[in-house]
């Protein structure tokens, strides 16, 4: 059978744990899944300006920013941060 990698969070992946939805390492899994995948993208460069930026919204208005390239459960584990910094498959999105 195929062999089972475990990958850990980079060091450089910050989390606060009284803003996120999720709690401490679950957390850190969720921001640094899709850098794992793709690795880090350009400098500076932001999830909120990126082309694969979607979002689920509620009908109370609230929405829940996911990224169209990844799993999509419909639940916070795969839910995307706007100030996340930007993984390797990030595309400008138009404009600013």
């Amino acid at each position: 059978m195929g062999e089972f990698k475990l990958e850990l969070v980079p060091d450089d992946v910050e989390v606060n744990p009284r803003t996120s939805p999720m709690k401490g390492r679950l957390a850190q899994h969720n921001i640094s899944r899709l850098r794992l995948s793709w690795g880090p993208g350009p400098e500076g460069e932001k999830c909120k300006t990126c082309l694969h930026l979607g979002f689920n919204e509620m009908r109370s208005g609230k929405r829940f920013y996911k990224c169209k390239l990844g799993a999509n459960t419909g639940g916070p584990a795969t839910d995307v941060k706007l100030k996340w910094n930007a993984c390797g498959r990030w595309e400008m999105r138009g404009e600013r």
